[in-house]
């Protein structure tokens, strides 16, 4: 049901996509019903949803987050459909308030809309982004091999030719004459690259590698730069939800900072992991 509800949510409000939904599930779940979701979500009245669908009543935020997520939804769709019901909520009173959350919904809605590119294994994922992402630093975002070649020095040549090559042959990239500028059908950026998990990783460690060479930076630029490095004591199932969270909000911080003309390329590394795990055992006296 993943398109399915993907299709719901971008084309309708919040309220009507989540009526939409309860209909979708019952196909599935016969006894998935306003009536049940309200027993789940503690309502007293069983009338109260329908009030909310027929827009004579509105929409507390307090229920938003619990009736989200018993639609069963992938995270980012949840997201989305979380901040389109708030709008409907006692807490968008204000214009600001309004804009503020229409601007986080348009940016969900933009980071969602991304292609994947397959890579192969043998694709260099670093230099592929790269090189792409470089074709927006360039007036009218059009540039020739050598403009490349200029950025990443002349040590990489064999690199870009292979990069661009490969970008082409993906239609990510069009090549006109000596020229190549990215296909507008395309978003202007490179987030998703769908790779083997094993590549992904040689990828990240790469990455972590450089990170560790840029600390220094800190130093000379402290202002443009970000390194932070931190031990907290969590509580296991609190800090697997909050991934699950970070993951769909580090996705909507790419989409505010991603722009379709820019004058600068940035690393954007972000590594939370644990570190050991032990169960406190009950001292009984």
């Amino acid at each position: 049901m993943s398109m399915e509800s993907k299709t719901v949510i971008y084309e309708n409000d919040g309220i009507t996509a989540v009526e939409k939904l309860i209909a979708l599930r019952k196909l599935q779940t016969p006894y998935f019903s306003k009536s049940y979701l309200s027993k789940k979500l503690g309502l007293r009245s069983r009338g109260y949803l329908t009030d909310v669908f027929k827009k004579r009543k509105k929409l507390s935020a307090r229920i938003v987050a619990p009736l989200v997520e018993q639609l069963g939804l992938e995270a980012k769709h949840e997201a989305l459909l979380k901040k389109k019901l708030m709008l409907d909520t006692e807490l968008c009173k204000t214009e600001e308030a309004r804009a503020s959350l229409l601007e986080e919904i348009s940016m969900l809605m933009k980071n969602d809309s991304r292609e994947s590119i397959a890579i192969s294994e043998n694709d260099n994922i670093e230099f592929l982004s790269l090189i792409y992402l470089s074709f927006f630093l360039f007036a009218h975002n059009t540039g020739q091999r050598k403009d490349v070649v200029k950025l990443f020095g002349r040590d990489k040549g064999i690199v870009v030719d292979r990069s661009l090559h490969i970008l082409v042959q993906k239609g990510v990239l069009i090549k006109e004459g000596s020229f190549y500028r990215p296909d507008e059908n395309h978003t202007p950026s490179f987030l998703n690259l769908n790779c083997s998990t094993n590549h992904l990783i040689k990828y990240l460690k790469s990455s972590i590698l450089e990170g560790s060479e840029k600390v220094n930076q800190l130093k000379t630029i402290p202002g443009e730069v970000i390194f932070n490095s931190s031990v907290l004591t969590v509580r296991k199932k609190k800090y697997l939800e909050l991934v699950a969270e970070l993951k769909n909000d580090l996705n909507t911080m790419h989409a505010k900072l991603d722009d379709s003309q820019p004058d600068t390329l940035v690393r954007f590394n972000v590594q939370i992991y644990p570190l050991v795990s032990h169960k406190k055992e009950s001292l009984i006296c």
